[in-house]
């Protein structure tokens, strides 16, 4: 799990906040202020389109994705609609499971992010660098 919140806070364009959608310890990832590209309808909560779950047992996210991603990270079995999603009360938003092996993590690392590029526009990379190699 700090290896996958480590690397998630690392990413250009993210600010690590308590969240404002969650029990408190949660972790949520935001969009750095006065971001031009914020997409409002990428966000959960203000600027705050993720969150990480905290330990015991944490690990787990909620994001919101574009719709055809999510089908696909749904479809895959990395996460589930929230129930919130189902009702229509803040749609694309999504359940993703904690990592369980490296592998897992390599996975979950393409899902943060799409969930960054949905919120800002902007490929997501890492200490300032673009490429998959940043994972």
């Amino acid at each position: 799990m700090e290896e996958m919140t480590s690397w998630a806070f690392s990413l250009a364009g993210v600010e690590e906040k308590p969240s404002r959608a969650s029990l408190p310890g949660t972790r949520a990832l935001t969009v750095v202020p006065d971001a031009p590209t914020a997409r409002s309808e990428a966000m959960i909560v203000g600027a705050e389109f993720a969150h990480i779950h905290p330990q015991p047992g944490g690990g787990s996210m909620h994001m919101k994705l574009p719709a055809h991603q999510m089908t696909e990270v749904v479809d895959m079995g990395w996460g589930e609609p929230h129930p919130f999603a189902l009702d229509g009360s803040v749609p694309n938003l999504l359940m993703i499971y904690a990592p369980r092996s490296s592998a897992d993590l390599d996975v979950i690392k393409v899902i943060i992010r799409a969930a960054v590029e949905y919120a800002t526009g902007v490929e997501a990379a890492t200490g300032g660098h673009q490429g998959v190699d940043d994972e």
